[in-house]
C-alpha cells in the first residue's frame, strides 16, 4: 500500500497478488474487485448490480443505480449513480 494526500491506494504491480489472494479467500469478493478494476465502476454501482442488468451475451453492463452504503433510516439503500 502506497499513501497520497490521504488516500491509501494499492499499487499497480500488487494487483494480480490482490486478486489471487481475494479469489483464494472468497470467491464473491475476488469478482465483485474484478469488476471494479476491469470497468471502472464505482463499488456502490457494482453492489448495486442486479442479473437483469447484465446482459453478458453482448458484453453489456447497465449501470442504473448505486447502493448508498450510509443510508439513513427510513431512506431508499438505492439511487441514481453519479452520472444521472
Amino acid at each position: 500500500m502506497q499513501k497520497r494526500g490521504g488516500l491509501e491506494y494499492i499499487k499497480s504491480d500488487d494487483i494480480s497478488l490482490f486478486l489471487k489472494v481475494a479469489r483464494q479467500d472468497n470467491y464473491l469478493y475476488y469478482i465483485f474487485f474484478k469488476t471494479l478494476l476491469e470497468t471502472g465502476m464505482r463499488k456502490g454501482e457494482a453492489a448495486a448490480l442486479q442479473r437483469k442488468d447484465i446482459d453478458l451475451k453482448n458484453n453489456y453492463i447497465n449501470i442504473n443505480k448505486s447502493l448508498d452504503f450510509q443510508v439513513k433510516e427510513g431512506k431508499d439503500v438505492f439511487g441514481k449513480n453519479k452520472n444521472q
